[in-house]
C-alpha cells in the first residue's frame, strides 16, 4: 500500500506526502528484514528530501551493518551523531561497529562519553558487558542493574530488556525472562529511535 500511495504522490508532485511516505517506506523496509530496500530508499529520501535526517541515517546504518557493509555503516551512524549527538542510541551503535576490530576501543569510547551518556541505562549496560569481555569483574556494577530493574523495571526499554539485561543478570547467576511485545506494540516503541538489534556480541 505504501509503494501504491508514494506512486500517487508522485503523479500528483505531492512532495510533502511524497516525503513522509518515503520516510514511512525506510522503517517497512527495515522491520520486514529488507535490508536492500531499506538502504535504497533511505539512500532516495537523503538525496531528495533531508541529508540531515538522524533518524534515516540511523536506520540506514542498521541496515548496512546487518548486510555487512560496515565501512559505510560508519559513515552513516558518524553523521547520524554529528547531527544529533544527545542521542545515546546512536553511540550504542557506533561502540558496535568499533568492538568488532577492538573491545578496548569501544570500551573507552563509551567510557569517554558525558556524564548525561553514561546514565542512561543503554550505555551503563553495554559498559558492563564490554568489560566482561575483557574479563575485568564487573559483579558490583552488574548487581546495582539488576536491583535498579527489580525496583522500577519500567526505566529500561524494551530493547535493554530484549537485548542488554539477560546477560547482566547471568554475570551474577540470576534468572532473567522477558516477554516479547506483539509486532504492533514494538512497532510503536521502537519506530522512532530504532537500534541495531542484530549480531550483538552476546
Amino acid at each position: 500500500k505504501l509503494k501504491k500511495d508514494l506512486n500517487t504522490a508522485k503523479a500528483e508532485q505531492n512532495t510533502k506526502d511524497e516525503r513522509n511516505i518515503l520516510r514511512s517506506l525506510i522503517w517497512k523496509h527495515y522491520d520486514n528484514g529488507n535490508y536492500i530496500g531499506t538502504i535504497e530508499t533511505a539512500e532516495l529520501f537523503l538525496k531528495r528530501f533531508n541529508d540531515q535526517d538522524d533518524y534515516v541515517l540511523n536506520i540506514l546504518f542498521c541496515a548496512l551493518k546487518n548486510l555487512g557493509r560496515n565501512k559505510a555503516a560508519v559513515e552513516a551512524i558518524k553523521k547520524a551523531i554529528e547531527i544529533d549527538p544527545s542521542k545515546s542510541d546512536y553511540h550504542y551503535n557506533y561502540s558496535l561497529l568499533i568492538e568488532i576490530n577492538d573491545v578496548n576501543e569501544a570500551l573507552i569510547y563509551l567510557e569517554n562519553l558525558n556524564d548525561n551518556h553514561k546514565k542512561e541505562n543503554i550505555i551503563k549496560c553495554k559498559i558492563i558487558l564490554l568489560k566482561n569481555k575483557l574479563n575485568q569483574d564487573v559483579t558490583i556494577d552488574a548487581a546495582k542493574i539488576v536491583q535498579e530493574y527489580k525496583i522500577n523495571p519500567a526505566t529500561f526499554s524494551n530493547f535493554e530488556k530484549r537485548v542488554l539485561l539477560k546477560p547482566i543478570f547471568k554475570i551474577i547467576n540470576e534468572p532473567f525472562s522477558f516477554v516479547e511485545p506483539d509486532k504492533k506494540q514494538m512497532n510503536q516503541i521502537n519506530n522512532k529511535d530504532l537500534l541495531d538489534t542484530n549480531n550483538l556480541p552476546f
